[in-house]
């Protein structure tokens, strides 16, 4: 195993449904609307797909202007809710274990980039410990994410990296999905809203109930 790329919300981090209410109260200041995100399906998506649904409904299409006029008030109104941040159990732990073997950390995450930052620091991970990473607002879709995270490790390392010498981490099916679309071992942990039986039915390699390092989980890792 060389690299090991996590998901953030659900997986490393729990908000709480901070997020989603910093993106209404982030619509509200941009656009002058009362988007209604609690009915909109977060999970294992990107941000600006989330946005869509939120700002759909009130005939806004998400276009880069659309979005730098979001994230300028959103990324502030963020940093200021970062209290609600909280890291998962076991995942200090994990993060200790993974750097003693020399393993190499990044991120896959449907998050902005400013935004993921933002969450793992105000949860107390050094978001420089992440290398390898893609953000939400680079690719279409989490297929092509985790395809853009594999492209950086290969120029990271200096050579391409076999999906079989890393692991994604997540806790809904579409990163299960993501994963395994591009050979990569897909660890499934149900910290997220999908139980370990809902996550085992999309054929994860590993499915944890958290990220505390067990033998087994430091197994799929190579490292047990």
């Amino acid at each position: 195993m060389k690299l090991v790329l996590f998901d953030v919300d659900g997986t490393l981090v729990r908000s709480h449904g901070a997020s989603l209410r910093v993106m209404e109260e982030a619509a509200a200041a941009a656009f002058g609307i009362r988007a209604d995100f609690s009915r909109v399906d977060p999970n294992g998506r990107l941000d600006p797909q989330i946005l869509q649904d939120g700002l759909g409904t009130h005939g806004i299409q998400i276009t880069p202007e659309v979005l730098a006029e979001f994230k300028k008030f959103y990324f502030p109104l963020l940093a200021a809710a970062g209290s609600h941040f909280r890291l998962l159990p076991g995942v200090k732990e994990l993060m200790e274990r993974l750097d003693e073997a020399g393993l190499v950390k990044g991120l896959v995450t449907g998050n902005f980039g400013p935004s993921a930052k933002l969450k793992v620091e105000a949860a107390g991970l050094p978001f420089h410990q992440f290398r390898v990473n893609a953000f939400g607002d680079e690719t279409p879709d989490r297929s092509s994410l985790v395809l853009l995270a594999l492209q950086r490790a290969a120029e990271f390392f200096g050579e391409a990296v076999s999906p079989k010498q890393v692991a994604v981490v997540g806790d809904t099916p579409r990163d299960v999905v993501s994963a395994k679309a591009h050979g990569c071992i897909s660890v499934a942990v149900a910290t997220g809203r999908y139980s370990v039986e809902t996550l085992r039915a999309s054929v994860p390699d590993l499915c944890v109930s958290s990220l505390h390092p067990t033998e087994e989980l430091l197994a799929a890792f190579g490292l047990a």
